[in-house]
């Protein structure tokens, strides 16, 4: 198994790999959520940023339109670089996940469910229900094997209430490596992950866990470095 970790502009780097390279590309993308115009997500960037984590650039505060058509962009990519009945597992709130499965559908994907995330918290909203799941878009690069040939012999729930320990939340939209590890349990062995927008690096914590291969890249230097030495911690203790 390898972890490899790229600093850089995902849209800028993805081109530059060999197709059909991953079996899965599983990503926590920015949602720019909150409005439908760069203004009011301004204005709504609070909740995805906290003041103890390193902000996000401007790209997490995009219209509607221009993140459409920036998910359009790199979910083609991904379909480029994945191979034949490969995953693209993509996180999304409530608010995005018709965008999400929009985009998916222009650029070829074959959709095949939603899994939720129930984060075991949330804030309250009195007389109504507590806004505390997120989502993940599942889809596939072409039909998927008939079951009885598939090479993985699961079938994981596209549900899981596992809370956020705040030990592993070292970015503002940081997910549990449980989460994460049952999401790659549809993969192979030694399957190989991409995650363009990798954050804090959970994915590829998760994969090195598993015994797969995974590649992050992430834009933002502070939280590459912040992934950088994560990694590091974790090649120790499995050493």
């Amino acid at each position: 198994m390898a972890s490899k970790l790229i600093h850089g502009d995902a849209l800028a780097l993805m081109p530059q790999m060999p197709a059909r390279t991953f079996d899965a590309v599983i990503t926590d993308p920015p949602y720019c959520s909150g409005g439908l115009s760069k203004r009011a997500n301004h204005r709504g960037n609070s909740k995805y940023v906290a003041a103890q984590y390193t902000e996000f650039d401007d790209g997490a505060t995009r219209d509607q339109m221009q993140h459409f058509f920036w998910t359009r962009e790199w979910l083609s990519e991904a379909r480029r670089l994945t191979k034949k009945r490969g995953y693209p597992i993509a996180f999304s709130d409530w608010r995005q996940l018709p965008l999400l499965m929009r985009a998916a559908s222009f650029t070829g994907w074959t959709l095949q469910g939603v899994f939720t995330w129930a984060k075991c918290s949330g804030r309250p909203f009195l007389g109504q229900f507590r806004r505390d799941t997120e989502f993940a878009l599942v889809a596939t690069n072409g039909t998927p094997l008939p079951f009885m040939q598939s090479p993985v012999r699961k079938s994981p729930s596209a549900f899981l209430a596992e809370p956020m320990p705040p030990a592993q939340k070292l970015h503002c939209t940081s997910k549990p490596v449980k989460l994460m590890q049952h999401l790659m349990e549809v993969l192979p062995p030694n399957a190989s992950i991409l995650d363009p927008f990798c954050g804090s690096g959970t994915t590829l914590v998760a994969a090195e866990r598993l015994g797969h291969n995974s590649t992050g890249i992430e834009c933002v230097e502070d939280i590459f470095k912040l992934a950088q030495s994560r990694l590091a911690e974790e090649s120790n203790q499995l050493l």
